[in-house]
């Protein structure tokens, strides 16, 4: 990118060259600017070229296609805006403002969290994390240290993932971080078409290593979902319970529970960071 002066063409570095490649909207350091000020100071530019008419004009034997401008450009742009300080404290602190963390129990570690659960033992705990927010984990609480401790004996692994608390219908929903809304409804697409093969594998796994990739990206989703909405459904019936029998009932219940697809894209939105 930097033989094909990318950088001065898009305004990053100093050049007496004209900024032809400024249709591709404003530089990192002006999203910085917006992003610290929390408003838009500065805005895309008025172009009457199209994005396919800039990049035909840069054609050289670096990038020999429209195409290979256009993505080479845009990866240009995104390394430059990740490293780019004010964007990268933003992103930090509402990471730490949506993430939540789970825990997913090992086969080494199955047997143990059978045995905990079947004790009272106040490891089980460590075992039964689901989505649950950074902010709920309170200081003078050993909780997470104890999640540490047990996946650094192969007993669990710690998975962190975006949620978003809806308040209007009392559910966490996982984060799918996509491009557009566009991108978000051909994932919701993909993932419908996924929940109609996944319970029978032996006839729809695919051989393919590209398309097994995607299956497994697709099964992922899947899963979080899946927990997300068992949460959901475990916390209300325990509200409901009477006794502590009655809650312990709701919650075994609640994690074997097999939900529809229409049920389980209600947990899913757009990344919240990457929209605003």
């Amino acid at each position: 990118t930097r033989r094909s002066k990318f950088d001065e063409k898009l305004g990053i570095a100093e050049s007496l060259d004209a900024l032809s490649l400024q249709p591709f909207g404003i530089t990192p350091a002006e999203l910085g600017a917006n992003v610290a000020h929390g408003k838009q100071l500065f805005g895309p530019r008025e172009e009457q070229e199209s994005c396919k008419d800039v990049c035909i004009k840069h054609i050289d034997q670096n990038f020999p296609t429209w195409e290979a401008v256009r993505d080479g450009v845009s990866t240009f742009l995104m390394r430059l805006i990740a490293a780019e300080p004010r964007v990268r404290g933003y992103v930090r602190k509402e990471f730490w403002k949506h993430c939540a963390i789970s825990a997913k129990v090992t086969e080494a570690g199955r047997s143990l969290a059978k045995d905990a659960a079947h004790n009272f033992k106040k490891s089980y705990r460590g075992f039964t994390v689901a989505y649950r927010p950074v902010s709920r984990f309170h200081e003078h609480d050993d909780l997470f240290l104890e999640m540490m401790q047990l996946q650094s004996k192969g007993f669990i692994k710690i998975h962190y993932d975006l949620v978003v608390e809806d308040p209007k219908e009392e559910r966490q929903k996982v984060v799918m971080p996509c491009q557009s809304w566009p991108d978000f409804i051909r994932i919701k697409q993909k993932l419908t078409s996924h929940a109609e093969k996944r319970h029978l594998p032996e006839d729809h796994l695919p051989t393919d290593p590209s398309a097994l990739e995607n299956w497994n990206k697709c099964e992922e989703i899947m899963l979080k979902l899946e927990g997300a909405a068992c949460l959901k459904e475990a916390d209300s019936r325990r509200n409901a319970a009477r006794d502590l029998k009655g809650k312990v009932k709701a919650s075994y219940e609640s994690a074997s529970m097999n939900l529809p697809i229409d049920i389980l894209r209600l947990f899913l939105m757009q990344d919240p960071i990457l929209e605003h």
